[in-house]
């Protein structure tokens, strides 16, 4: 069943090791791995690295780029299910199995046009389980963080360790690639969903993740803090997704209110003040006149 995975890692100036760890778990679990790098300057390290299929790019040409490299080459190669993956992932001894038999579980004996299964994220710094969001009919948020076990049908998909079928991806169409990193896991979520899949969280599978650089703490408030390069595209991509029909006006216009909220209260605890006013205002401008840089 297995040989028909693949999984594929987008790499950026990775630590080897945990790559080579992640690796070798996918690889001892019969799945296919694709490592795509994004013009990392340890690329010669990440050369060495074995039992996966690489590509190298020139430059850093972002995340949903990377990734459709990869989904091409699996398509290719007659892939059936896709598993995507951030460098630091950390999974356990039997997750694809289990997120495969969850997926088919919906699929066929639920009979539940299935489109992306993701898991529920555990950050391992700080030891806590991260909330699963999902929006109501009238597309606002709300965060469930109950745990235990059960399915939460849901838009919002972080992409990394999430399953979907190559026939999905053959329906729906590639990552967006203008949006670069941010934003690009959810949109296709809710494209998946405009083409009438059904997209959920499982909770009893987890996979080891952290969001951010660090966190930080203002006024009592938990900040994840991104650089300014991150930020740019965060909130940038926050406007670029007016553009997009099938995603909830209320929903982009919460996550725009929370961004600029986010944004100033991160000047407070950044110390290079200077680069993230001036993302911010590039990335305003080009969200507001629907820059693709």
């Amino acid at each position: 069943m297995n040989s028909s995975i693949y999984a594929i890692i987008v790499t950026f100036n990775p630590e080897v090791e945990k790559v080579n760890n992640l690796i070798s778990n996918l690889v001892a679990q019969k799945v296919d791995v694709i490592l795509v790098d994004n013009g990392s300057n340890n690329k010669d390290l990440i050369s060495e690295i074995k039992y996966c299929h690489q590509i190298f790019l020139d430059k850093n040409l972002g995340i949903a780029k990377a990734q459709n490299f990869g989904i091409e080459y699996g398509l290719n190669n007659n892939a059936e299910y896709f598993l995507f993956f951030d460098q630091d992932s950390n999974i356990n001894d039997n997750y694809i199995n289990n997120m495969v038999e969850v997926y088919e579980k919906i699929k066929y004996e639920k009979g539940v046009n299935i489109g992306i299964l993701g898991p529920r994220l555990y950050n391992y710094k700080f030891k806590f389980h991260y909330g699963i969001n999902y929006l109501d009919k009238h597309g606002r948020i709300h965060t469930d963080k109950n745990e235990g076990i059960g399915l939460v049908n849901t838009d919002l998909i972080i992409s990394s360790g999430s399953l979907i079928s190559a026939h999905i991806i053959k329906n729906v169409g590639l990552m967006k690639a203008n949006l670069f990193i941010d934003y690009v896991d959810f949109e296709f979520s809710f494209r998946a969903a405009s083409c009438g899949y059904k997209n959920f969280i499982t909770k009893e599978i987890l996979l080891e993740h952290n969001i951010g650089d660090h966190n930080a703490s203002f006024l009592g408030k938990n900040l994840v803090v991104h650089s300014a390069f991150r930020r740019y595209f965060i909130l940038r991509n926050s406007l670029l997704l007016m553009r997009y029909e099938y995603i909830p006006k209320r929903y982009i216009i919460q996550s725009f209110i929370k961004n600029i909220f986010t944004s100033f209260l991160l000047l407070f605890v950044v110390n290079n003040k200077k680069d993230y006013i001036k993302a911010y205002y590039h990335a305003l401008r080009d969200g507001f006149i629907g820059s693709k840089k």
